[in-house]
């Protein structure tokens, strides 16, 4: 299990269970929707709004995060903010977050819901 702020978690939860956000892959955000971290980098933007002009999607936090793949990782301030300790968080299963939204949601024609209750139990 990992050290995730536990307020945190349960605001991610919420999120991915609401039905308001999309589903996208291989980036944090897209025109299509998020992946699962993206919801979680959105909640960190909401968390900041108004306390720092850091927290916007266009600002370099979100766009230095790029290992091969643009906007596909968690920024360390968020990480931070979050209390997790990657990139790209591994579920207590050994699978990657970043591998369950983009290809285990595919496969298994799952939703956020699904990727929420797998957070819940293995994060």
């Amino acid at each position: 299990m990992s050290n995730m702020n536990p307020r945190v978690k349960k605001l991610w939860l919420k999120a991915l269970r609401s039905g308001k956000y999309k589903r996208a892959t291989k980036r944090l955000k897209a025109d299509a929707g998020y992946c699962c971290l993206g919801v979680l980098c959105d909640l960190y933007i909401k968390s900041k709004d108004g306390k720092t002009n850091k927290a916007k999607w266009d600002n370099d936090i979100f766009k230095s995060c790029a290992i091969n793949r643009e906007d596909a990782f968690l920024p360390q301030e968020v990480q931070k903010w979050a209390g997790l300790g990657s990139f790209c968080p591994v579920l207590s299963n050994g699978i990657s977050l970043c591998h369950i939204n983009d290809f285990e949601c595919e496969n298994k024609r799952k939703g956020f819901k699904w990727v929420a209750d797998l957070i819940e139990k293995g994060l």
